[in-house]
């Protein structure tokens, strides 16, 4: 499913909307699809160190996913 620019997908499981860590997520989320595991674990850390709440917990989950 496409999106416009600036239309949310959907993909954001929760709170957090466009923020920085939230848009890092996703890009994590997006870079593990692709088949780049380093690349999405690498963010996915960066938004579990430096984000709380709902968005820690999505990043903690990402990277059960990526170990």
């Amino acid at each position: 499913m496409w999106t416009r620019p600036g239309q949310r997908d959907g993909l954001e499981g929760g709170s957090g909307g466009d923020s920085p860590h939230s848009i890092k997520l996703s890009l994590a989320r997006e870079l593990h699809a692709l088949g780049d595991a380093e690349g999405a674990r690498s963010l996915a850390e960066e938004v579990e160190a430096e984000s709380s709440g709902d968005v820690k917990a999505q990043a903690r989950r990402l990277l059960t996913e990526l170990h």
